[in-house]
């Protein structure tokens, strides 16, 4: 009985530490999601879109973004129609602003206008074709309603 005793005291006394510390840097969670533009596109095969928008919310992150946290965009263009997609983002409602991806078929950029998203956080993403970095947005898509789990 005694050794029980102690066994759970010192339970009690790491699981204490551990919440006085805080949480790992890292999400425990993966609240990655993602959409595409609509279809049928301006593609070749007209079932395919354009292009893909990913939040990605788990592990270290891309080596490709220089923030080297775990809440970014990958904007991926998927069609050689000789236009770019456009991605935006949103937290808690607000517009973070948008990048352009030009660079053609099979490219991609990563972008982070998140930051540190925390538990609770409502990100939202959308994707539009756009013909040139100021044309004007087309097939759009997106996603408003995801809550974080974790951050």
């Amino acid at each position: 009985m005694f050794k029980t005793r102690r066994f759970l005291t010192l339970a009690v006394a790491v699981a204490g530490l551990v919440a006085a510390t805080g949480t790992p840097a890292l999400a425990s969670y993966d609240d990655s999601f993602a959409t595409h533009t609509v279809t049928p596109s301006d593609c070749s095969d007209k079932s395919d879109p354009a292009g893909y928008i990913y939040f990605v919310d788990y592990g270290e992150g891309d080596l490709s973004n220089p923030a080297k946290n775990d809440d970014y965009i990958t904007l991926r263009d998927t069609c050689a129609n000789g236009n770019g997609v456009r991605g935006y983002a949103f937290l808690n409602g607000t517009s973070l602003g948008s990048v352009y991806n030009g660079k053609g078929n099979g490219s991609f950029v990563v972008w982070d206008p998140f930051g540190n998203v925390k538990a609770g956080d409502k990100v939202g993403i959308a994707i539009c074709s756009v013909n040139g970095s100021g044309g004007s947005p087309y097939d759009c898509s997106s996603v408003f309603v995801f809550a974080s789990v974790d951050g």
